[in-house]
């Protein structure tokens, strides 16, 4: 998971600030009264509760998606809604605008990160268990595994933008490896996510709050080695 330096620097600053006040605290309050040391303590800041754009990159962990690996048709199928538009690569209309779309994205990103085609192909959809339109990207892993973290992020960030405007959370799939998502909180604009045919320009989304991480999100414990791999189940 992608650790938030600047949430980090302002937890330290925090407590730093508190440990000053309660020395000045101290220093006053021992002078104020004569032959008696008054010790002043600050309680330890309470733990931030998740914003609801981490709350979305939470519940979106659990929501099935076709790229990932041992899906069930059955499964993935009865979490769209029905009354939602599944909007693929090949969903291009000649009569109006196929949203949301991500054809200039993906050639963007296929000019920009070394003339190869990254992005495989993508499917949008509203998850029923999610409550959210969501979009899934799946990515070349033999390219996408040469880019380091920051080509990585500013890729994720270029694609959740764009997902953004639309009203979309948006997943990355490395083949069938979950390896990036980007969430909003779009209770500030309540259209975005519930007309699929909205769009927004970015630069009027200021007051959008949006989470995201690139990391592998499974991890694949070793058996211990008192284990026998080789016992009968």
């Amino acid at each position: 998971m992608m650790c938030i330096k600047g949430d980090c620097r302002r937890l330290s600053a925090e407590v730093s600030l508190g440990w000053v006040i309660g020395l000045a605290s101290m220093i006053t309050l021992g002078f104020g009264v004569p032959g008696r040391v008054v010790w002043a303590q600050t309680e330890p800041n309470a733990p931030e509760p998740p914003s609801p754009a981490e709350q979305a990159f939470e519940k979106l962990l659990d929501i099935p998606s076709v790229y990932e690996v041992g899906f069930r048709d059955s499964e993935v199928v009865s979490d769209w809604a029905s009354n939602w538009p599944i909007v693929t690569q090949a969903s291009t209309s000649l009569f109006s605008p196929t949203l949301p779309s991500l054809w200039w994205n993906r050639d963007q990103v296929y000019d920009r990160w070394g003339g190869y085609r990254l992005i495989r192909g993508w499917t949008s959809f509203y998850s029923t268990a999610g409550n959210a339109s969501i979009i899934d990207i799946q990515l070349d892993p033999q390219y996408w595994n040469r880019l380091e973290y920051f080509p990585q992020y500013a890729i994720l960030n270029q694609l959740g933008t764009t997902a953004m405007s639309y009203g979309y959370q948006l997943r990355l799939y490395s083949s069938i490896s979950l390896v990036g998502m980007y969430t909003c909180d779009f209770s500030n604009v309540p259209d975005l996510g519930s007309d699929p045919n909205l769009e927004i320009p970015v630069p009027e989304l200021d007051n959008v709050q949006c989470f995201g991480a690139v990391s592998p999100f499974v991890q694949f414990e070793p058996p211990s080695p008192g284990e026998d791999l080789f016992a009968p189940p």
